[in-house]
């Protein structure tokens, strides 16, 4: 089952940093995502979407978006889309 977080804390603290979604086919599978703002602007996208690690510099880590809500369309081959939310709280950063 494809399991999509609705939070991670990109905080420095080594620990829940990027935004992944986990479970995805492997089979050669097409998926791309979209991270947007609360007024549509697309902040993130990635057409060839898959997790491969913590280190996979191609997930979402936030960047310099403020904490907040933001929305998600995950399409998986142009035939199953999810939508959804995700929150960001940074909290207090590792010195």
């Amino acid at each position: 089952t494809v399991f999509i977080p609705n939070i991670f804390t990109p905080n420095g603290d080594g620990m829940n940093e990027l935004f992944f979604v986990r479970n995805l086919p492997v089979d050669g599978s097409s998926t791309s995502l979209v991270i947007s703002n609360r007024w549509g602007k697309q902040i993130f996208s990635s057409n060839n979407y898959y997790y491969t690690s913590e280190s996979d510099n191609s997930l979402w880590d936030g960047g310099d978006d403020a904490e907040g809500v933001y929305f998600y369309s995950l399409a998986i081959d142009g035939v199953r889309t999810y939508s959804g939310w995700v929150e960001v709280l940074r909290g207090s950063r590792k010195q």
